[in-house]
């Protein structure tokens, strides 16, 4: 047995496959966050739907407590802007996309998003093992621009990132960094 065959590992047939699968970067490639965060949607949107029905609720009972209107006024407003800002963000975990193609990359984060074409990219970074939002796992650096383009972690599975991690080594003019 050869010293080289002693030091190999066998990879596990789901990467093994996926290593010899050809890429087509031809076609645009779209990566899709409901799969991942369809979870952590829901919970938004409940603490979102949940508060806005406790806000009108308090507002409905304005003409049974009239010593306590202004108080109720601010608290159910409250609760009905917070709730508005569990939807919306529950929109990014539904709705929320990444896509590539060879003229460029954009990511829709549900209200916000980002875009660009490769030849203003300066640097990109793909964490795989990214598994919290507060953790980018894909960074891309632009001319012009200082701080990069995040796309929180978590959002994606490990296939795709993966094929994200295949496609940026395939289109972006620059090298990966570290």
């Amino acid at each position: 047995m050869s010293q080289s065959e002693e030091l190999s590992l066998s990879l596990p047939s789901s990467f093994a496959g996926q290593a010899s699968q050809t890429l087509d970067i031809t076609v645009p490639h779209h990566f899709s966050f409901v799969r991942q965060g369809w979870f952590a949607g829901a919970g938004s949107a409940t603490k979102g739907v949940l508060m806005i029905g406790t806000g009108g609720f308090l507002l409905s009972q304005l003409a049974a407590t009239p010593n306590l209107v202004v108080q109720m006024v601010i608290v159910s407003a409250l609760l009905i802007a917070a709730g508005l800002t569990f939807v919306a963000v529950s929109l990014r975990d539904f709705t929320g996309r990444f896509s590539i193609n060879e003229q460029g990359y954009h990511a829709w984060l549900g209200l916000s998003g980002f875009s660009g074409q490769w030849n203003d990219v300066t640097a990109w970074h793909v964490n795989a093992d990214s598994k919290t939002a507060e953790i980018p796992a894909v960074e891309i650096w632009v001319k012009g621009r200082e701080l990069p383009f995040r796309l929180p972690g978590s959002y994606l599975s490990a296939p795709d990132y993966a094929q994200v991690h295949r496609l940026m080594q395939a289109l972006a003019p620059c090298d990966e960094r570290h």
